[in-house]
Formats: C-alpha cells, sequence, structure tokens
C-alpha cells in the first residue's frame, strides 16, 4: 500500500511542477505581449506627434509660398509627404492597441494617403508650370486640404 501511496504523490508532484512551469510560462508569456504592446502604443504616440507636428510645419510653408515670386521646387513638396515608412502604417499597429483607436488610425492614415496623393500631383502640375504665370487658386487649395 505504501507503494501506491508513494506513486500517487510522485504523480500528484510531477502534475504539480508541470502545471507550475506551464502557468509560470504562460504568465512570462502575457508579460512579454503586454511589454511590447507598452512599446509599440508609446512608439505610435510618438509618431502621431511628429506627424501632428509635421503637419503644423506644412500649414505654415503653405502660407509663406508666393507663387508671384515664382514656383517653388519639387522638393519643398516632396518634403511635406509622410512616408509609408511610418509606423502609423504597420500591420503591428492594428494589433497593438484597442479596437475603437484603430479605427481612428485607419481613418488617419487614409487621410495621410491622399494627402500624399494631392501633394505629389500639385509637386508635378507646379513643375509644369510656366515660370510667369502664376496659380494661386491650386495653392489654396492645397491649404485647404
Amino acid at each position: 500500500m505504501t507503494g501506491l501511496w508513494a506513486f500517487v504523490g510522485a504523480v500528484a508532484g510531477a502534475f504539480l511542477a508541470i502545471t507550475t512551469q506551464v502557468c509560470g510560462l504562460w504568465i512570462s508569456r502575457r508579460v512579454e505581449i503586454h511589454a511590447r504592446q507598452i512599446r509599440e502604443i508609446a512608439l505610435l504616440r510618438g509618431e502621431l506627434r511628429d506627424i501632428q507636428r509635421h503637419c503644423e510645419a506644412n500649414i505654415e510653408i503653405l502660407d509663406n509660398v508666393d507663387l508671384a515670386k515664382g514656383v517653388p521646387l519639387r522638393v519643398h513638396f516632396d518634403k511635406m509627404m509622410i512616408y509609408e515608412s511610418s509606423i502609423i502604417f504597420s500591420e503591428d499597429t492594428y494589433r497593438s492597441i484597442h479596437e475603437r483607436y484603430s479605427e481612428e488610425i485607419y481613418r488617419l492614415k487614409t487621410m495621410i494617403r491622399n494627402m500624399n496623393l494631392e501633394i505629389d500631383f500639385f509637386g508635378s502640375y507646379l513643375s509644369q508650370i510656366p515660370t510667369d504665370q502664376s496659380h494661386p487658386e491650386a495653392l489654396i487649395y492645397l491649404r485647404e486640404n
């Protein structure tokens, strides 16, 4: 009978040890995932602040453009773009944040893509205009959109 109790004790001890290890691995994995999400959210917040500053600087530049003095170089408009290497375009961004914010990020991503297309078109358009012509209505359109 003591052999049976020893066997039961050994099995219970092994089960307890395995359960403890599995729980420990599960907890450490959850902590690791949570820490990664916190880092990614911090990166996203920083990126959003940078995008805001970038857009504010672009508006200031557009306000100072005077087509009567000449057409700005294409490179000035290219620098206004927000490139798709930004973290806001990463699929990991959507996995890291709560779904109620992911909808806003997706909307912002679409707005940035549209803005980039308009800036690209506008830069191409202005580079084709003879230097003796000015088109202030095009600049007004870009400022408002």
